[in-house]
């Protein structure tokens, strides 16, 4: 491989890895949106935080319906790690002698186990 192919293929990287962190931002938006939105008057049971309303607990709803779910932990530090990643990867291909492959699938995976995730999950409402 030629210098300037090889400064080409950086390049292709460096670009990958900054339109790779720009959707990783909107995600980490959409993620952060949700996990603060929860389901703020209609959940059940005791509200773990002052911001959410409280219906008398009623046994058979789905998860979406509590705001202490440990789902909508897990959902935000999936959206979290995926901007981390994106991040990292940027900072990686920014540089010359780092591979910013590995942080790039990371951001990959997260987002789409957090897509994944929240498209399987029951509606809110």
């Amino acid at each position: 491989m030629t210098p300037a192919e090889r400064l080409r293929a950086r390049a292709r990287v460096r670009m990958a890895s900054i339109a790779l962190a720009l959707v990783a931002g909107v995600v980490f938006l959409a993620a952060y949106g949700r996990d603060q939105q929860r389901c703020k008057d209609l959940c059940y049971g005791s509200p773990p935080l002052s911001k959410y309303g409280s219906i008398t607990y009623e046994p058979g709803h789905p998860w979406t319906r509590y705001a202490g779910s440990w789902q909508w932990t897990g959902q935000s530090i999936l959206g979290h790690l995926g901007l981390i990643a994106a991040v990292v990867a940027v900072g990686l291909a920014a540089t010359d002698g780092r591979n910013p492959v590995p942080a790039l699938a990371v951001s990959v995976l997260a987002m789409i186990a957090w897509g994944t995730w929240v498209g399987l999950s029951p509606p809110i409402g």
